[in-house]
């Protein structure tokens, strides 16, 4: 009755697991299998011998791990699961997670194991595929970290409550460090430059929502003083909705620096120019500056012998005293006289009092005598006299006078040749010009040309308020060609004009001044603002015309290219000053 009844049970366990879907078997402690249902048998023998052994099922490498799984299997744990990684009939790789039951005998040992299993591949699948994206997003979060941490420039992140999300390395090293630039922290904390700049910066951002470029800041670090530059941008989450800001400083003192020493390589003072011809001037002038010698500017008109005298006044022991500055040729003979020396009450019609001249308002100082070659033969007599005696007498008066002046003079006149013709006296031509500056035109140092266009510019630009980035191609090429009879002024004048009309981020051609229009298509030829008619002629290509061919307009055009200079505009139509004032006076043209 017992064997029935065992056989019976055997035949309802075999009846119920072979309706499984599930693969079933059992297997002895060395593995060895003693049953298998036919959802394992399809699993792992589909028309091939099923597999001896339980552990045979796993690779190599997974052995021991299924052995010491099972052997945690006791009287009072008998249950466990496995996961495990199989060869199905097809050789595919499959994991199967097995529910494990193990048998006891009488004597308490394991007698056999029992195994259901489920197929989890999709499942491990999943998870490895999850594994792995998990895994690489953390190597490239591990990776931008690195990248964040080793960039030399500081960067900041900000919430919309100025409150900072991060920081680099960079940063805290740059600003400071420590807990002002700790996550949480509010960049208000404090008083810092460089706080209250970042501060302007990010409300810029959150206000725009749009970033801030090259925003300059200045400050102390370690009570040095430091140039940083910062850039931002508005930050978005993962919604697209405005977060804060994200906001990279670099430090640029190095650069900055750099820059201005730069800069100061190619000016003394504010005399602009890198070219040898200009570097050999800042030579001359850092001597001079230096000692009280007279010296003589010569230089056509424009090339900026004014800058000169301040470089020579200001670079030198006179520098605290006045600079006085005086134009020979504006002024009659007359008047000419009682503005520099000076007069006493009654010494000529209009003089209702005593008047100190020029000298006496420069004592201490420095004198500057501009275009001295149109002063009379008169004047030159007495001028002499006071650069060899250092003495004068007011007009009138017969007192001497002591005049501790340094003396500077300039023309755009060849002297030597007016000494030749007797316009100028010889003992007082070598008395100035104890040492000569010559300042080259602008043509003969083009590669100055960008130099000051894009000094001369930003200077407007800044004045206009306007955002200019310098000249396009086709000006530029048009600045290098064009020969500038009226040197730095007529650059300097023509960039103004340019700036104040440009709708662009650039200047055009169309910009410009209509006489360089005119000489970009070849429809016109430049005429000289400088030296005598021959001088005019020997640049425009044109011979000196008679004052009879000269109409109202040559007139009003040779005035506006001289500012209104009646010396210089008489030279530049080659007539002499006498024949100007009478043809302003047949052409009914009021002096400004």
């Amino acid at each position: 009755m017992a064997e029935y009844s065992k056989a019976s049970d055997e035949a309802l366990y075999r009846e119920i697991v072979e309706g499984q879907s599930e693969p079933v078997c059992r297997f002895l402690p060395d593995g060895s299998l003693t049953f298998a249902n036919q959802a394992f048998s399809r699993l792992f023998g589909a028309g091939e011998p099923l597999p001896q052994s339980f552990f045979e099922l796993a690779p190599v490498s997974d052995r021991s791990r299924i052995r010491l799984s099972l052997s945690g299997l006791t009287g009072k744990a008998p249950t466990g699961s496995l996961e495990q990684r199989v060869l199905d009939s097809g050789g595919r790789t499959r994991w199967l997670q097995w529910n494990v039951r193990a048998l006891f005998g009488e004597d308490g040992a394991v007698a056999e194991y029992q195994a259901v299993g489920r197929d989890i591949t999709t499942r491990r699948v999943a998870e490895e595929a999850l594994l792995q994206v998990t895994s690489e997003k953390e190597s490239l979060r591990l990776n931008l970290e690195a990248v964040f941490q080793s960039i030399p420039d500081g960067i900041l992140t900000v919430d919309q409550d100025f409150h900072i999300v991060r920081t680099n390395k960079a940063a805290r090293n740059m600003l400071g460090g420590g807990e002002p630039l700790e996550p949480g922290r509010s960049l208000a904390e404090g008083q810092e430059s460089w706080r209250l700049a970042l501060m302007e910066v990010v409300r810029q951002t959150l206000r725009s929502r749009e970033g801030v470029s090259e925003f300059r800041i200045d400050c102390l670090q370690d009570d040095l003083p430091r140039v940083l530059v910062a850039n931002s941008s508005p930050l978005l989450d993962h919604q697209g909705t405005f977060s804060g800001a994200v906001v990279v400083v670099r430090d640029i003192t190095r650069l900055d620096d750099l820059e201005r020493k730069l800069s100061e390589r190619h000016r003394f003072q504010n005399i602009i120019g890198k070219s040898p011809q200009m570097q050999a001037v800042y030579g001359l002038l850092e001597q001079l500056a230096a000692v009280d010698t007279t010296v003589l500017v010569l230089g056509e008109s424009g090339t900026g012998k004014e800058l000169v005298v301040d470089a020579l006044h200001y670079g030198g022991p006179r520098a605290k005293g006045p600079l006085v500055k005086v134009n020979c040729s504006a002024l009659s003979e007359s008047l000419l006289e009682s503005e520099l020396f000076g007069h006493v009450k009654g010494a000529f019609t209009g003089a209702v009092s005593d008047k100190a001249g020029r000298f006496q308002a420069a004592e201490g100082g420095t004198i500057f005598l501009d275009e001295i070659g149109d002063i009379s033969p008169r004047i030159q007599l007495k001028l002499l006299r006071g650069l060899e005696r250092k003495e004068f007498e007011r007009v009138g008066d017969n007192r001497t006078y002591r005049a501790d002046v340094r003396v500077v003079a300039a023309t755009n006149v060849d002297l030597l040749d007016k000494v030749r013709q007797g316009q100028f006296r010889e003992d007082l031509y070598y008395r100035l010009k104890v040492v000569v500056v010559r300042l080259p035109p602008l043509r003969e140092r083009k590669e100055d040309v960008p130099l000051l266009a894009d000094h001369f510019l930003r200077h407007f630009a800044k004045s206009f308020g306007k955002s200019l980035d310098g000249l396009d191609e086709a000006a530029l090429a048009l600045f290098m060609r064009y020969p500038w009879p009226g040197n730095v002024r007529e650059l300097k004048h023509s960039l103004e004009h340019a700036a104040l009309l440009s709708r662009g981020s650039r200047v055009v051609v169309d910009d410009l001044p209509q006489e360089l229009a005119d000489f970009a298509h070849g429809t016109n030829q430049p005429r000289a603002l400088f030296g005598t008619a021959g001088d005019a002629a020997a640049v425009s290509g044109e011979g000196a015309r008679r004052p009879a061919d000269l109409g109202r307009a040559d007139f009003l055009d040779a005035l506006a290219r001289t500012d209104w200079n009646k010396a210089k505009a008489a030279r530049l139509l080659g007539i002499s000053r006498r024949t100007l004032y009478r043809k302003l006076d047949e052409l009914r043209i009021v002096s400004r």
